[in-house]
């Protein structure tokens, strides 16, 4: 077996095996920062691309995950002046490169995702309060009521009032805040996506009483054990070592009925490549995977999690269908807690 030592590393006493492409083992072992570095030995080409790959796969997935941050500090800030400083704080980042990554990230400039997000706020307000069109304006954060008017237009197609006074596609109340604007959100951006009008849903005959078992994909499950777990308060429901992989789940206390698979993404599902796409998509919030947590106190629950530092999507708040909020886990999957009417 021939080592590999690699030249610069981030954690320490980290490893990895890796297979050339003549067939030699080599691994990677990490090193202090401050050491002298080492150069590496009896490394093939193949061996070298690997290595290469997974580092790169590792930096981006970081990367978009601080990303995402900025975005949600975006988000639960849009009623202030866009900061970019500080913005760039958030991701560990310069200004310059801030905006550079976050446009390859999320497909525009924080200043256009924030100008989309006040005028998605707009959308709601408008229709679901008595503002005037003024006083929405000022609410979502816009300081000129002309630039308000021109952008609204712009991204929605008709005037603020236009909008107020046109038909409802806002559902029946029953939809969570969240998912009606991503699916009224203007079009426009891939981090958006399109505005959808929809038909009738047909129904079929079915046997299916309940949803017993639905995943997540999640690249660490012992760090989604601690946060599932030990800050949700959720119980372990199943872990067994099948061995091509690790069956886990996790479900509400008291509610063994319903589980949800913390699953890793790789074989014997995927292969790596396509486990290192879904890691990079998880890591910016865009894999897709969510689900909703019912507690008896939202309010109370929402202040247990700030103070332990969970970051937020949505701040608490009164909808039609009851309370909730919106957080993420370590690895950018949504989760929204709350507590509904009539149950």
């Amino acid at each position: 077996m021939r080592e590999i030592v690699s030249s610069r590393t981030e954690e320490k006493g980290a490893g990895l095996l890796t297979l050339g492409g003549d067939g030699r083992v080599g691994v990677v072992r990490c090193w202090e920062a401050d050491r002298p570095s080492p150069s590496r030995v009896g490394a093939s080409p193949a061996c070298l691309r690997s290595l290469a790959f997974v580092r790169m796969g590792a930096l981006e997935e970081e990367q978009n995950r601080r990303l995402l941050r900025a975005r949600d500090h975006i988000d639960l800030h849009y009623r202030e002046p866009l900061d970019i400083p500080a913005l760039a704080s958030v991701a560990c980042m310069s200004g310059a490169h801030f905006i550079r990554s976050f446009k390859a990230t999320f497909g525009e400039t924080p200043h256009r995702y924030l100008q989309r997000r006040r005028i998605e706020r707009a959308m709601e307000r408008l229709r679901r309060t008595d503002l005037s069109v003024s006083q929405v304006c000022v609410e979502v954060g816009w300081t000129s009521f002309a630039t308000f008017s021109r952008t609204f237009r712009e991204i929605v197609g008709c005037s603020p009032s236009e909008y107020r006074d046109g038909p409802l596609h806002d559902g029946d109340g029953s939809v969570p805040t969240c998912f009606v604007k991503a699916w009224t959100r203007p079009a426009g951006s891939s981090s958006f996506g399109t505005a959808r009008t929809e038909g009738g849903v047909r129904r079929f005959p079915s046997m299916s009483t309940s949803i017993r078992l639905s995943s997540i994909f999640v690249p660490d499950q012992d760090q989604a054990l601690d946060f599932y777990v030990g800050v949700l308060g959720m119980e372990v429901h199943t872990d067994v070592d099948l061995g091509f992989m690790r069956w886990l789940t996790v479900c509400a206390p008291g509610d063994r009925s319903r589980e949800v698979l913390l699953e890793r993404p790789g074989a014997p599902s995927m292969d790596e490549a396509t486990a290192e796409q879904v890691r990079a998509l998880l890591a910016k919030g865009a894999a897709g995977g969510w689900f909703a947590l019912s507690v008896d106190d939202a309010h109370a629950e929402f202040d247990r999690l700030k103070n332990l530092g969970v970051d937020f999507t949505d701040e608490i708040s009164e909808k039609d269908y009851g309370t909730d909020f919106g957080i993420r886990d370590p690895f950018g999957n949504r989760i929204r807690i709350g507590t509904m009417k009539g149950l």
